[in-house]
């Protein structure tokens, strides 16, 4: 049975349809101006609010690409008023790049939100909480895996240092390690936390300060290890996301917002001097220099690979085809994100990216632009819209029927679609593992019976 959807929905999205449709109208008409990239980040903003008020749910489970491309929409937007890119050793300046950003993800979430919001009567009209007796022995041994990986990896810290005290980058770090693996175990404990959320909303106090103790300690973990901010937010976000999700299904609680902001502008304040103590120690960067150095990190980085790759689509006639799209970088053929990074940065600054194994982020839209054009890409941004709503309904059915194992499925396939349709690591789109997950999810929505 179709959801109803309510009249007041229905006339706020024409009205973001309208306010999309007078932007892209002022843009034609006028050309492209940093008072117009504004006008699109607010619509996108006034976008979040929308489905924040009106499903919240979707919003939960979609918050990690929302969030993600908000700071890209925050940073295309400054962009537009011209500032120097270091990366790309150029400046920007005013080109409408930011409409056409907010246009293609607005296309994304709106299909994966209609997709996910077509099921959702199917298995919560006769739902009822779901912990079960036999689900202790995985809520334990999940706890004993955590603990353990923390142990190994606090270990791996007093044996090898730590990047931080070494006065290295966590990539110079890693390729440099005996042990690399060790890095795969430290996301793997922040994707885990997705589980930890989900127990740790229908358990007792018991369960509930575990669980807080585990979270508290990979976030540590990960300062120590060299992230300043990325790893973290995944650990975070993931914890939350079922943790809310559970509490607002079962119990009708919405997080208090005040009490939202306040954790996230004391995480906020924690992370921006974690971020100027690495680059006064770290990056070596004079502490005169190191606010103006974190101001473009914060508003310059996450968008200067769509602004850079939007301007050779419009200015070139040439398109690379689905291989380079899908592909990884060998010693013999560039494709996927590396090719991208060659084509918008100077070749020794990308070869010294590609020696310490660092890629530029948010690519997950910019690369299919720059492989097979504009028009191509509509239809990507649809594809990806599907993948993440399907993804978005086996998510919410695991943590509503308390499937442990199948929760940590979903968790690796979140992480996964996060780095590729977001970061832009499409070539795992063609992986063996996320061929394995995807049958097993799609086997498991067969054996659930949930119509598509």
């Amino acid at each position: 049975m179709m959801p109803v959807v309510r009249f007041g929905v229905f006339i706020e999205f024409i009205f973001l349809i309208f306010y999309l449709t007078l932007l892209w109208a002022i843009y034609f008409f006028v050309g492209p101006d940093p008072l117009l990239a504004c006008a699109c980040f607010f619509l996108y903003v006034l976008f979040g609010i929308y489905i924040y008020k009106n499903f919240f749910r979707a919003f939960l489970i979609f918050f990690p690409f929302y969030f993600s491309y908000f700071w890209v929409a925050v940073s295309c937007a400054y962009l537009e008023f011209g500032v120097y890119i270091s990366e790309q050793e150029s400046y920007s300046f005013a080109t409408g790049r930011t409409l056409r950003l907010v246009t293609y993800v607005f296309i994304f979430l709106c299909v994966a939100i209609c997709l996910f919001q077509a099921n959702k009567n199917i298995y919560l009209r006769n739902y009822v909480p779901m912990f079960f007796l036999h689900s202790q022995f995985l809520v334990n041994f999940a706890f004993i895996l955590m603990s353990t990986i923390l142990f190994l990896l606090f270990c791996g810290l007093l044996i090898y240092g730590s990047p931080p005290v070494q006065g290295i980058t966590r990539f110079q770090y890693w390729a440099q390690h005996p042990f690399p693996f060790l890095w795969k175990l430290q996301i793997l404990l922040s994707q885990m936390t997705f589980f930890l959320g989900a127990v740790c909303a229908q358990s007792d106090n018991g369960i509930k300060f575990k669980s807080a103790v585990i979270v508290f300690s990979t976030v540590v973990l990960n300062v120590l290890y060299g992230d300043k901010f990325s790893t973290n937010m995944v650990a975070l976000t993931n914890f939350a996301i079922s943790f809310f999700l559970i509490k607002f299904i079962v119990f009708r609680q919405k997080p208090v917002l005040s009490h939202v902001l306040s954790i996230c502008l004391v995480s906020i304040f924690f992370f921006s001097l974690l971020i100027y103590w690495f680059y006064a120690n770290v990056h070596g960067i004079d502490s005169y220099d190191i606010p103006r150095y974190v101001l473009d990190r914060i508003f310059a980085l996450q968008g200067h690979t769509w602004w850079g790759i939007d301007a050779l689509a419009l200015d070139k006639d040439f398109f690379y085809g689905f291989k380079q799209l899908f592909m990884t970088s060998s010693e013999y053929e560039v494709g996927g994100l590396k090719m991208l990074m060659y084509a918008i940065a100077p070749l020794d600054r990308v070869d010294w990216y590609v020696n310490n194994g660092i890629t530029l982020t948010m690519g997950g839209i910019a690369l299919p632009v720059f492989c097979v054009g504009y028009f191509i890409t509509f239809f990507y941004v649809i594809f990806a819209g599907l993948c993440v709503g399907t993804l978005g309904i086996y998510i919410e059915l695991k943590i509503l029927k308390y499937q442990l194992i199948r929760i940590l499925i979903a968790s690796k396939m979140m992480w996964l679609f996060i780095l590729a349709f977001n970061m832009g690591d499409l070539y795992l789109l063609c992986s063996l593992s996320f061929c394995i997950y995807l049958c097993l999810i799609f086997f498991d929505l067969l054996l659930t019976k949930l119509s598509f």
